[in-house]
């Protein structure tokens, strides 16, 4: 049982990483993208957009395990994997982003620091949503 309450925790952990991370990209890192000048004229904002819809893809089936285990339903223990390894390739994206942004938007290094915060929390949740997959992996093999 104390397993079972520690994967929980993991999740739900992973989760509130995943989604703090969407809503940073959509209320601080995509509207100040769309006033800067060099940014709109590289399309930078609409790759953006694209990672925030990802992130919340993940977020959504992160969120899906949480209520199918809740309620006894069939668990979703592949999908945590790739969950993982989807957020964990996301935050790499991000972090080559945020280099480029610190290297070239004058006056974003606050904007390019909160991504570089997105991409650590991207990492843990990540290897958060690997590790409960595989403790899921093993706890159902030992019932």
């Amino acid at each position: 049982m104390a397993s079972e309450t520690a994967l929980r925790r993991m999740v739900y952990t992973a989760t509130g990483l995943v989604i703090g991370v969407a809503a940073s990209f959509a209320f601080v890192i995509v509207p100040r993208l769309l006033v800067h000048p060099r940014a709109i004229a590289e399309r930078a904002s609409i790759s953006y957009i694209v990672f925030f819809i990802i992130q919340l893809a993940a977020a959504a089936v992160l969120l899906t395990f949480i209520i199918r285990s809740r309620h006894g339903g069939r668990k979703i223990e592949g999908q945590l994997l790739l969950v993982g390894i989807t957020i964990i390739l996301l935050g790499l994206i991000v972090f080559n982003g945020a280099i480029y942004m610190m290297q070239f938007y004058q006056g974003f290094y606050g904007v390019a620091i909160l991504m570089l915060a997105c991409v650590g929390a991207n990492l843990i949740s990540g290897i958060l949503a690997i590790i409960s997959e595989n403790k899921l992996r093993h706890l159902t093999k030992t019932k």
